[in-house]
């Protein structure tokens, strides 16, 4: 079977473009792969519940692909234009508005996308 990166249609399912490991990873050995992302999860998971957030803090700047990028954030049926600030101790989302002003967002469903032309 030949999977295609696609934007998938109503019929169900990926509605965005996606990437499988085995395009990018020679030998991937699938249960050793599931052993270490498990462990590793669940070391993240014992040192999220003794100190929440922060120490992670550091690493998502290191990796948000978003930070300091023109934005818009789906909200419902609201979108909401600013730049990507990172996110505070609690998980919220920055949000830089036009006048500055920074406003965190956090909520159940929150969608995330460039708005960059």
């Amino acid at each position: 079977m030949v999977w295609k990166k696609k934007n998938v249609d109503k019929e169900g399912t990926i509605n965005q473009e996606w990437a499988s490991l085995i395009d990018e990873v020679e030998n991937i050995e699938r249960n050793k792969l599931s052993a270490d992302i498990i462990n590793a999860l669940k070391k993240a998971l014992v040192l999220f519940e003794k100190e929440g957030l922060v120490p992670f803090l550091e690493r998502w700047f290191e990796l948000d692909n978003f930070l300091g990028r023109k934005v818009k954030l789906l909200i419902g049926d609201k979108i909401i234009t600013g730049v990507e600030k990172g996110i505070n101790q609690q998980g919220a989302l920055l949000l830089q508005q036009d006048n500055g002003e920074i406003i965190p967002y956090i909520g159940g469903e929150i969608s995330l996308r460039s708005n960059e032309k």
